[in-house]
């Protein structure tokens, strides 16, 4: 989405439309959500696999990534603070937050967009439901859907979910 509001110029021609779902638009909000105490089992999970992954990259560049502190980091915020700041250049957690947030970037999208975010989503707070950014956008559609969870939205007796079906509904209305 931050692609699609800032390099709309240069979005290919062939590049109509596009689809989001369960998108954390605000990514400080988000990391308070994954820091709740509903969130922990996921979260613990979640950090247990990127710990290889750091590890694979820490051998892959040598000095640039100082795994010592991995074990004792508690909060996605320090996580963000100490590795995402090593990976990706910003300064801090809330420079990461304010550029990669895709609600700051919504008013520039200039192709058909939808965004799928269930209410029920786990990993979403109320800052990643941009309703006002979407409300007379003449490209962006926010749907919320009571239920669907984090990229759920599964139901035992269809054979694809909620969301399959939905985005193919959208991008095959801009072929």
């Amino acid at each position: 989405m931050k692609y699609l509001g800032t390099a709309f110029d240069q979005i290919p021609p062939n590049v109509r439309s596009a689809t989001v779902v369960s998108v954390p638009t605000d990514l400080a909000s988000s990391s308070e959500a994954l820091d709740q105490w509903y969130n922990q089992l996921y979260t613990r999970r979640f950090m247990k696999s990127l710990k290889h992954k750091f590890i694979y990259k820490s051998q892959q560049f040598p000095g640039k990534i100082e795994m010592s502190q991995f074990d004792r980091i508690k909060t996605w915020r320090e996580f963000d603070n100490t590795f995402t700041v090593q990976v990706t250049g910003f300064a801090s957690a809330d420079e990461y937050y304010q550029q990669g947030s895709a609600k700051y970037f919504i008013d520039g999208i200039r192709i058909n967009t939808l965004i799928i975010n269930a209410i029920n989503d786990p990993f979403l707070q109320q800052a990643s439901y941009p309703v006002i950014n979407c409300e007379k956008h003449h490209y962006v559609y926010l749907e919320m859907p009571r239920y669907g969870g984090h990229v759920g939205f599964w139901f035992p007796s269809y054979q694809e979910s909620y969301a399959e079906s939905r985005v193919m509904q959208f991008i095959k209305q801009f072929d």
